[in-house]
This record gives structure tokens, sequence and C-alpha cells, in this order.
């Protein structure tokens, strides 16, 4: 849909989404171009959330517009030792 993104979630970022299904993603309509951040709101995830936002395969800033048709990947801060 041209209206719409597809969002994939990585990691602990699934957990906001009951029922996520990471081979399919979800599919989010937009009727106008929305910036990153909004569209993780419109999702229920916290920005705070997010380390790392790419759209289409690029890293993007949270200010980014998705206009439509793009394919948005969601990453959280990982940690480790």
């Amino acid at each position: 849909m041209a209206n719409s993104v597809r969002v994939f979630l990585s990691a602990t970022l699934r957990s906001f989404i009951e029922g996520y299904d990471a081979f399919s993603g979800l599919e989010i309509p937009i009727g106008e171009p929305i910036t990153i951040t909004q569209l993780c709101q419109k999702i229920g995830i916290p920005w705070e959330r997010v380390k790392i936002a790419m759209v289409d395969g690029k890293k993007v800033a949270a200010n980014h517009m998705v206009k439509g048709g793009e394919r948005v990947a969601l990453f959280p801060a990982v940690g480790g030792g």
C-alpha cells in the first residue's frame, strides 16, 4: 500500500506489540507523511527505546519523514559485555 509503511522490530522492541510476527512485520497505514518519531508513537513504542531507525536499508534520524511504501526497521540499544 502506498499510504502505509511496513515496520520491522528487533529484539526487545517486539515485546511492545502483542502477537508481533517477525517475518511479516507490521503494515501501518499513514494518511500523510510522518516522522519516524511519530510512527513510533502511532504503534506504541517509546522513541527513547529506539537506538537505530532504518528506512529502506539506510540509517535515518528521528525527524526523517516517511511518505508511504517504505520499509522501516527499528532497533533498540543492545548491551552486553
